[in-house]
């Protein structure tokens, strides 16, 4: 385990855009949701988890009406899936993947512009979490790719063989298909880190635009080793994706 500071923080990334030029505070608050079951006779006070669990988000930064940037990503009121790289932006090295957070879905409640003198604009944002928070590692950081085909095998993360299945999620922040008809993203899995296959679950759907996120659900066995590939698909040049991938395994 490690300590982080700000200079750390290697991606905010909500619908495929990108907020980190833009933000100052991020929070991720989760909660169990707790009943109490205190009865007659205890002395104690005492509670029960009731099974559910909770989410709420809550941005800072500062106001910036630019394409695709905090303006863009708030004015809508959405719901958005959403990825925080609290610990970097970075390929797995010798086996280990740095952490992300994963969230399937933040329903945006407000958007706040405030301009006060002698101060740049500001802008803020709260969400509730419709379904899961996820901890998730980092497959593929959020960089532009150029290559047709490619992968990320040779820097796999190392995890004992999980059946329960788990999640993955794909944010592209900026496309260029050069002529491409799309890009295939696929989680990929291996016993030996050598032996690759997609796997049964691990096609994102098609993308064809940017921005754009995606979260699917991965059933039965994952093996050991995971990875990402990508394909541009049909004929073109001077191609460009800027995406990162995380997996949660459950």
């Amino acid at each position: 385990m490690a300590r982080y500071g700000s200079p750390d923080v290697g991606f905010i990334l909500q619908g495929g855009r990108s907020l980190l030029a833009d933000l100052t505070v991020v929070t991720i608050d989760r909660e169990a949701i707790l009943e109490e079951t205190t009865v007659l006779g205890d002395a104690d006070e005492q509670h029960a988890a009731v099974g559910i669990n909770k989410a709420v988000i809550s941005q800072e930064g500062f106001y910036d009406d630019a394409t695709d940037r905090i303006n863009d990503a708030l004015v809508g009121l959405s719901e958005q899936v959403a990825c925080v790289g609290y610990a970097g932006n970075a390929l797995p090295a010798a086996g280990v993947a740095r952490p992300c957070v994963g969230i399937k879905g933040q329903i945006q409640s407000t958007y706040v512009r405030a301009a006060s003198r002698n101060e740049l604009h500001k802008a803020s944002a709260a969400y509730i979490a419709n379904g899961i928070v996820e901890e998730c590692v980092l497959l593929a950081h959020h960089v532009a790719r150029t290559s047709d085909p490619g992968d990320t095998e040779s820097n796999s993360h190392d995890n004992a063989a999980s059946a329960a299945g788990g999640a993955a999620y794909l944010q592209v922040s900026a496309l260029a298909l050069g002529g491409f008809t799309n890009v295939q993203v696929t989680i990929r899995d291996s016993a030996d880190d050598a032996a690759w296959l997609d796997h049964a679950d691990g096609a994102f759907a098609a993308i064809t635009t940017a921005p754009t996120a995606e979260r699917i659900a991965l059933t039965g066995t994952i093996r050991r080793y995971t990875a990402i590939d990508w394909d541009f698909i049909g004929a073109g040049s001077g191609q460009s994706i800027t995406f990162m991938v995380g997996l949660n395994r459950a």
